[in-house]
């Protein structure tokens, strides 16, 4: 089975935020799955909620798929095909269809955020933000908790799991003006603002592993922190998310490198790319207004 793994994380109050994730699972030869995670956290990114989306592709349409999954509180969202469980092995009558199920789980997510809010250079509240008029900075600050061991030189090196990350957040009603953004773009359509930004939590340190034993200078401008700021009036955010991804990393192979020039040749296509996406802004925009149209509900 292969196996997608996307993480959305998403931030349930007046200023909002979110984070999504994609990795790699179990290969079985009938199926194929994508795995969506919505972590529902607050205003400072702690994370309160852990709900899965999974869609099991019956790629053969068999009538029983193998699964896999550490999941609590299983339920099939979008037919009565039923299951067996034994531990974390799991055998669904499918009667050939796909199959769409959600769960939850306390287990911790790959790349955590901190967010933190200044107004007028003083740290501040979230809550206490709404509202207020001044000079507002919001920084994320990327936590990469996954790290994997490769041969650099010969030498065994731990180096965090490469990940991407894309935070966004929309602002409406004209509240923020001369808005930037240390690593991204920031669109302005009439009297709404999306702002999104971009890092590689974890990258920086890992390239200078490779450095210490070679002459190539490590990028300095490669970010692990998104930051904006802004002029509020009575500020207030709609709403903010965070996706991270590992899906442009897939195809890089880091192991037994003799240097990491392959690495940072993808970074720069990576980031262009992402440049690229950011600039269609009307999808964008439409795109960040819709993510909470994405976010399943919560299990009563």
């Amino acid at each position: 089975m292969n196996r997608n793994r996307k993480v959305i994380a998403i931030t349930a109050t007046a200023i909002a935020g979110a984070v999504i994730l994609h990795t790699g699972g179990k290969v079985f030869a009938e199926t194929s799955k994508e795995e969506t995670v919505y972590a529902i956290a607050d205003a400072s990114g702690s994370v309160r909620e852990v709900i899965v989306s999974e869609w099991l592709k019956n790629v053969k349409n068999a009538a029983d798929l193998e699964d896999y999954s550490i999941l609590e509180d299983i339920e099939n969202t979008s037919g009565e095909e039923t299951f067996f469980q034994d531990g974390q092995e799991i055998v669904w009558n499918t009667d050939g269809n796909d199959i769409y199920y959600r769960g939850s789980t306390s287990k911790e997510l790959p790349v955590s955020v901190r967010i933190t809010y200044y107004l007028d250079g003083k740290e501040i509240r979230p809550e206490a933000l709404t509202g207020k008029s001044g000079k507002v900075v919001i920084r994320y600050d990327y936590t990469n908790h996954q790290t994997k061991t490769v041969k650099i030189k010969g030498k065994e090196e731990t180096i965090s799991v490469p990940f991407t990350v894309m935070s966004g957040m929309m602002f409406t009603d004209g509240c923020a003006k001369n808005v930037e953004v240390n690593s991204g773009k920031v669109i302005t359509e009439d009297d709404r603002t999306i702002v999104v930004g971009m890092a590689f939590p974890g990258l920086k340190d890992s390239l200078k592993k490779e450095d210490d034993n070679s002459e190539i200078e490590i990028d300095p401008d490669i970010p692990d922190y998104v930051e904006v700021t802004m002029d509020a009036e009575d500020f207030q955010m709609d709403m903010a998310a965070s996706v991270v991804f590992s899906d442009a990393f897939e195809k890089l192979d880091l192991d037994d490198n003799e240097d990491l020039d392959e690495l940072r040749d993808s970074l720069d296509e990576l980031s262009d790319g992402a440049k690229e996406l950011v600039d269609g802004s009307n999808e964008l925009a439409d795109g960040v207004g819709e993510l909470y149209d994405q976010v399943p509900e919560r299990p009563v």
